[in-house]
């Protein structure tokens, strides 16, 4: 009997040890938790100077963060619950940003929110976009103007639509952004209540009257996440929403979690051609101005990133030139390589 016992419990330990690498000392999650859990799904990728990001995979091309799920009312204010198969962790931990070259990418970070979206609330319509990886929060929340982003990262759907319902499929088209962007209000709030994050958004009051339904509070466990007390990710009172570079760096390094893919993205000089905003907790403003050929899609204003703020625009066709033969050869075509054209 022992010896039947003893292999069953050694299983046993093994797997009430697993959950227990979701956090450190500190009480905060592990970086290297989120390579092993989201590597099946997806590929680790460098995007410019933020560092090691994750990209999913398989994903339909309108997809976008925040749209495959929805929103359930909680202790800690409006969470954010994932449909999608990789789980919710990279809506609680770290945020989203868009690549020229990978589209949007997750870049990690270790303090956990409901949700870490910014909103634009109106009487009729209710949107939301990821916080920038510029965004940081201290022991009493985020005290600061309200953040915005780029236009077509938000997503809007109808008051009336708010909960009870997939989000992917009650969104509003974005191409009506600009025009709910204008008659709703910004609004970024996280408050710190009994050392957890609570996020901002709609008032249940005003969600209850366009849904003219009662709106009850459930646990956050309903939402298949855990709080996480504020204090176990922040560094010195404060903090960013990502983990820094070098942090991040740590488990990319490590010979564990060596299965992945690591694609490098080359960081790029900013264009010549923007007006760029910037703000930040203290509202502090600046502008830099340069030659402006064409931009791809208006924006708000974009929140102060790691990186310089680029706007996409049509890269000129490369030119192809033969190269001229040697004595006695015949002359040869430029290859191509990694999308550009290279002589040999």
């Amino acid at each position: 009997m022992r010896k039947c016992l003893l292999p069953l419990l050694l299983a046993l330990g093994v797997s009430l040890a697993v959950p227990l690498r979701r956090a450190d000392a500190s009480g905060g999650v592990s970086i290297s938790t989120f390579y092993d859990e989201l590597s099946p799904h997806g590929d680790w990728v460098t995007v410019g100077n933020y560092g090691h990001c994750w990209r999913p995979r398989g994903i339909d091309r309108n997809w976008q963060p925040y749209l495959n799920g929805e929103w359930l009312y909680t202790e800690d204010g409006w969470t954010w619950v994932s449909y999608d198969p990789w789980g919710g962790d990279p809506y609680h931990y770290g945020t989203w940003s868009r690549s020229d070259a990978y589209g949007w990418v997750w870049i990690p970070g270790t303090i956990w929110a409901p949700a870490w979206v910014t909103w634009y609330v109106g009487d009729n319509d209710i949107g939301w976009a990821p916080v920038p990886p510029s965004f940081s929060v201290g022991v009493s929340g985020y005290v600061g103007p309200p953040v915005t982003v780029s236009r077509s990262s938000y997503i809007f759907v109808p008051a009336t639509r708010f909960v009870g319902v997939n989000v992917g499929t009650v969104r509003v088209p974005a191409t009506q952004n600009a025009t709910l962007l204008a008659r709703t209000k910004p609004v970024t709030r996280f408050a710190a209540s009994g050392g957890v994050l609570t996020s901002g958004g709609p008032t249940v009051v005003q969600v209850e009257h366009a849904t003219q339904r009662k709106i009850a509070r459930v646990s956050v466990g309903d939402a298949h996440t855990k709080a996480v007390p504020l204090d176990a990710g922040l560094r010195g009172g404060r903090s960013n929403v990502i983990a820094s570079a070098t942090e991040r760096a740590k488990f990319i390094a490590s010979p564990a979690p060596h299965a992945a893919k690591v694609a490098h993205e080359t960081a790029k000089a900013p264009p010549r051609g923007a007006t760029v905003k910037h703000e930040g907790p203290q509202a502090a403003h600046e502008t830099a101005r340069v030659a402006h050929a064409r931009t791809a899609e208006p924006a708000v204003s974009i929140a102060k990133p790691a990186t310089p703020a680029r706007e996409r625009r049509d890269a000129p066709a490369p030119r192809v030139e033969a190269v001229r033969p040697p004595q006695g050869g015949e002359a040869q075509l430029p290859k191509k390589e990694h999308g550009r054209e290279k002589a040999e």
